[in-house]
């Protein structure tokens, strides 16, 4: 039988970038729209909030969500938080830049640029695709390209 599965991250508390507002409470809401509306259970849903999401929470959260999805699992993935743009280093993008999540741990010059690219994010996209077709993806957040 098919599992629903979400990973859910919220953040407006950064470590080193300005505040926002609504993040974490649009993740609490999904959450409960999931399980409250479409029978998603706790133990499927992986939630990460302010300081929980860092780079490698988020990325570490996504690869086991690809690894426990099953054959036509259901799956969500929401990211409420600041978006941004990097230059692109792969040379793929038309623009010029790739679109990326700012996780909390990341930093603007003089810090580390922990962002994660929309490269970073297909990979693990084109994984659970070669799972199951059901995957729903929504990102509020500048430049979410």
């Amino acid at each position: 039988m098919a599992a629903r599965r979400a990973l859910l991250i919220g953040i407006d508390r950064y470590q080193h970038i300005r505040p926002l507002d609504g993040c974490v409470n649009d993740s609490r809401l999904m959450r409960s729209v999931l399980v409250d509306r479409f029978g998603f259970t706790d133990a499927h849903i992986t939630q990460l909030l302010n300081e929980q999401a860092t780079r490698a929470a988020v990325l570490g959260a996504f690869d086991a969500l690809v690894t426990a999805t099953g054959a036509n699992d259901v799956v969500v993935v929401h990211f409420a938080g600041h978006g941004s743009q990097i230059r692109d280093r792969e040379g793929d993008e038309p623009s010029g830049f790739d679109s990326t999540l700012m996780p909390w741990d990341t930093a603007r010059e003089p810090g580390e640029n922990r962002d994660i690219t929309d490269d970073e994010v297909h990979e693990r996209l084109e994984a659970l695709a070669a799972k199951t077709p059901h995957i729903t993806v929504l990102v509020d957040a500048c430049h979410s390209g």
